[in-house]
This record gives C-alpha cells, structure tokens and sequence, in this order.
C-alpha cells in the first residue's frame, strides 16, 4: 500500500490559499502598527472577516457557513498571521466560537444566535481559565447551580482574550462538582448581564482586543443556553483544543514567516 500523506493541498485549496492571503494582505498588513498600539477593539475588522466568509469556514452551509474543511480553516490562520496576528486571532476565535454555537446549541439558540456571529456583529469569547489552576478544567472551580428554568454561575474567569469586548462567551463551570471533570457543562452566557463584571488587563501582546476577567455573580443563565449534556463540557474542551492548538500554531507560523520575508528584503 502506498503510504498516506496527510495536508496536501488540493486545487481548490490553493485557490482558497491565493484568494485568502490577496485580501488579507490588502485589507490588513499596512495597518498593523494601528492595532498593535491601539486599545480600540478591530470590530470593522471583524466585520470584514464575516462579509467574506472567514468567520464560520467550518459551519455547514445549510447553518449560514461556508461547508470547508480543516485544512482551510488552517491556511485561512496562516495566512491571517502573517497580515497581522491580532486579525488572525479574530478569525482563529470566531471559527472557534462558530463551531461550538453550531455543534452544541439547541437549534432554536444556534439560529438566534449563529448569524451574528458570522456576520462579525457578535463577538465571542472562550472562558475557561481561571486563577489558581489556569486551564486544567479538572481544577476549576466556577459552579453552576442548578434553578428553576436554568443554572446560575458563580465564578471568576481570568486571562480571558477580548473579555472586555465580547457579547457572548463560552463559559466552562462545575455542574456536579463530586465528578470533577467529568462534572463540568458548557454554557453560552450573555455578557451584558448585569450580575457580570468584567475587568481590562494592561497585555503587551495583541492589545486592541482586551485580554480581562470575567466575573459572575449568581449569573441565571436558561436550560436551553447549556451547550451538549451536562456534564459533557470537559470533553467539548477537549475536542476543540485538538483543533485550537493546531490553529494557533499555523498562526504562528504566518507571523514568522513575514518576519522571515521582511528581514530578507531588508537584507
């Protein structure tokens, strides 16, 4: 048998690839010094991700999407890094954020809410670190009790990127806390609710999107805003950051490789 070569580029692959890298690079690499000194959020950015369809790569077409696979999810994260990593970031996140909405939500949620996100109206954000234990899900500690109607949330998410900005954010919290991590549910959470609080950290890293914390008190979130079973948010974590950590890793790449081309061209 002859052997399996995974990640090789089909046709329309590298037409996506050269289609991609042409509208990043026009629309964001001369202006990533104004980002990188900004404190304002790159929304128009966003926004012009979602008009061209590099917010949902993975959604199904059916759902709003565009129906790609991985590997273009992946060139998109690439070439998004080498225009600006800020941008990258926002498309590496509502990629994310769509792929969660669209696998786990009830469909009358995934359809209120999964437009907006695509569209780059509805900034989403992952919560799921928190102090003292970081990301180990086995260790966290934010709890949601179970109420009439719903859960509510109470807890502190910290280091979490575009907290300060987002509309909605995924939030990871113990549902049965005796089961630890196979204890722990996913919940979409409106960020506007007035039990939240949130706080903005001084980051020298990607600045203009406003890495923060997030703390709520007694947050009521509804029965039909958990994400899959209860109990079954470690293992949503688990499978996303199979794909996050290979996405943030192609991001790095593209801004290594226009580090690589500028000091060339310098040379």
């Amino acid at each position: 048998m002859q052997p399996t070569v995974p990640f090789l580029f089909t046709d329309d692959h590298l037409a996506f690839q050269d289609a991609t890298r042409h509208f990043l690079r026009k629309t964001f690499a001369d202006s990533i010094a104004d980002r990188a000194f900004s404190d304002e959020y790159p929304r128009y950015g966003l926004k012009q991700l979602g008009a061209v369809g590099l917010t949902g790569l993975a959604v199904p077409e059916e759902h709003g999407g565009q129906g790609a696979d991985c590997i273009c999810l992946g060139i998109a994260c690439e070439e998004a890094g080498w225009a600006d990593p800020s941008i990258a970031y926002l498309v590496f996140s509502a990629n994310v954020g769509a792929d969660l909405i669209n696998r786990l939500a009830l469909p009358a949620v995934r359809d209120a809410v999964l437009p907006g996100v695509l569209d780059g109206e509805q900034i989403v954000c992952a919560a799921i670190t928190e102090p003292g234990c970081g990301s180990d899900v086995a260790a966290m500690r934010t709890k949601a009790e179970r109420v009439e109607g719903g859960w509510r949330l109470t807890g502190e998410k910290t280091s979490v990127t575009q907290a300060v900005h987002a509309d909605l954010a995924i939030v990871f919290a113990l549902t049965d806390p005796a089961q630890r991590a196979r204890g722990v549910s996913a919940f979409l959470v409106d960020l506007h609710d007035p039990t939240i609080s949130r706080q903005r950290f001084t980051d020298p890293g990607l600045r203009s999107l406003g890495r923060g914390s997030i703390t709520m008190d007694g947050t009521f979130v509804p029965d039909d805003h958990l994400l899959g079973e209860p109990g079954r948010g470690f293992h949503a974590v688990m499978h996303e950051f199979d794909l996050t950590r290979t996405l943030i890793a192609a991001m790095t790449l593209g801004t290594g490789q226009r580090a690589i081309d500028m000091a060339a061209a310098y040379s």
